[in-house]
């Protein structure tokens, strides 16, 4: 699996603050940019993406509209819910009054097919902040991008040229099954994490480990699957082994906000929880996929900056009774 990550420099030209998540101020209006260079169906958008046949190639679609004919029959979708191509981080935090002249960072990371599309990215990037960010839309000029694997500056105000970021590769091997001893493993949820309850239909704030690894498979078998890679892992068998591993401690704080769909034209909640817990069961198998986490992240809304997570270190452990938190 292919992605990069390329950071985004800009410098506000008045004062600015940006609401409790400000990677959906940024993802907005780098959205709107983005539609309106790649779109070819502005007149009649009431249609919508899935309809429309330019939007396998179209920046716009691949990042903010992904389908199952971007990632490709590779990939095995049980529902409709397809993985984007794109997630944004912010660099600073929400509801922090930023003076003039300040300098902020917003990074993105493409993966698989998506990378084709940092040309088309950085450009809506200039123009969402010349056309002005938060609602007051202020204006704010993209100083330079950066490729975050190579620091090489990719483009900038100085010179508007642009140069390809550096493609990163991330392969792993399939999970281990053989018998494990028992071990203990600790992650840390930087940005809020939280999952699709598939047996109840519904959000749930509870981070099982089984959830983070299905997260986590599915997303490594759509980054691949777009590319044209099929994984042949024994999911059933990982998903068995990873529903052994139970809660030991957490330390998580649940965290609520929204954000405004211009689709729907209405406030749309959204959930997750912060801190850190600690899984002991047969883990080790599993380090490889929790690190690459770091890199596809996990859960939902992951395209407004949740999902973060980050490995904390894994140690053997005498056998114990695991905590009854959270395990159902």
């Amino acid at each position: 699996m292919k992605y990069c990550r390329i950071a985004f420099r800009f410098r506000a030209s008045a004062e600015i603050s940006f609401p409790a998540n400000p990677v959906n101020t940024f993802r907005g209006a780098l959205g709107f940019e983005l539609q309106r260079l790649a779109c070819i169906q502005r007149k009649t958008s009431e249609k919508g993406c899935r309809t429309c046949g330019a939007a396998l190639n179209c920046a716009y679609a691949l990042c903010y509209e992904t389908a199952p004919h971007h990632i490709g029959t590779e990939f095995l979708a049980g529902n409709s819910d397809i993985p984007h191509l794109m997630v944004i981080d912010s660099g600073l935090p929400g509801n922090q009054l930023l003076a003039s002249g300040s300098s902020f960072e917003f990074a993105i990371q493409l993966f698989g097919r998506g990378i084709d599309m940092a040309p088309y990215v950085v450009v809506a990037a200039q123009k969402a902040g010349l056309g002005g960010l938060t609602r007051l839309r202020v204006p704010c000029e993209l100083e330079r991008v950066t490729d975050e694997a190579t620091n090489e500056i990719i483009w900038s105000s100085d010179t508007d040229e642009f140069k390809m970021p550096e493609p990163q590769e991330l392969l792993l091997d399939e999970p281990s099954m053989l018998p494990d001893v028992p071990g203990e493993i600790r992650l840390k949820f930087i940005t809020p994490v939280a999952f699709k309850d598939q047996s109840r239909g519904h959000l749930t704030l509870e981070p099982d480990f089984s959830r983070i690894i299905g997260s986590l498979m599915r997303r490594y078998t759509a980054f691949e699957a777009s590319e044209g890679n099929r994984l042949d892992w024994n999911f059933a068998e990982i998903s068995r082994l990873a529903r052994q591993v139970k809660l030991s401690t957490i330390n998580l704080e649940p965290v609520y906000w929204e954000r405004f769909s211009t689709r729907q034209q209405q406030r749309i909640p959204i959930s997750g929880v912060i801190g850190q817990a600690c899984y002991i069961g047969p883990v080790n198998g599993f380090v490889d996929l929790i690190r690459a986490g770091e890199i596809i992240r996990c859960g939902r809304s992951t395209t407004f900056g949740q999902g973060r997570i980050s490995y904390a270190g894994s140690i053997a452990l005498p056998a114990r009774e695991p905590s009854s938190v959270f395990c159902g």
